[in-house]
């Protein structure tokens, strides 16, 4: 019977542990982690939108919409994304432009949103170079006209670690 309830207590404290991570994930309190640059400009964040932005991302799409979800990435998804996130450089080394490479993606402020798009599990990223201080950027999905490589966003998939359709906005 002791034995039970050890059991018991080990399986809510593992809750207790991905509930938190879950939450951390949430309120965006980012990786925490930087990578080492002299010429860091701010520290890299990001932060997983809430599931009501998936109608601000359907904007994104022209007329008939796709049929769009919001789905539950885990933090193993979310690790894999950033972990992988150099993959930003590759894909912009094919823009014609050398202005309009990406060469530290991980140094970006980045809006993550995962969504389903006609049964495909994908996470959006949306990044830009600053934010306003305030905390609107933690809730809502950001758009930006202009800003050249300031302003990015590309699709993630989780299932094969691989990004696809990158988007840099266009001159400042």
């Amino acid at each position: 019977m002791q034995f039970n309830k050890i059991k018991v207590v080990l399986v809510f404290l593992l809750c207790l542990v991905l509930g938190y991570e879950v939450w951390r994930l949430r309120v965006g309190s980012g990786s925490g982690q930087q990578a080492p640059s002299v010429s860091q400009k701010h520290k890299s964040d990001f932060v997983l939108l809430p599931e009501s932005e998936v109608a601000a991302y359907a904007q994104f799409f022209p007329d008939p919409k796709p049929h769009l979800e919001s789905w539950e990435p885990t933090v193993g998804d979310i690790d894999d994304l950033n972990s992988n996130l150099l993959q930003i450089s590759d894909l912009s080394s094919k823009e014609p432009d050398a202005n309009r490479h990406i060469d530290a993606p991980d140094q970006y402020y980045r809006q993550y949103l995962a969504v389903v798009v006609n049964g495909k599990k994908t996470i959006f990223v949306n990044a830009m170079c600053s934010v306003d201080s305030g905390q609107y950027w933690r809730k809502h999905l950001m758009f930006a006209n202009g800003g050249g490589k300031c302003h990015w966003h590309a699709s993630y998939d989780p299932a094969s670690q691989s990004f696809s359709e990158l988007m840099i906005n266009g001159v400042v």
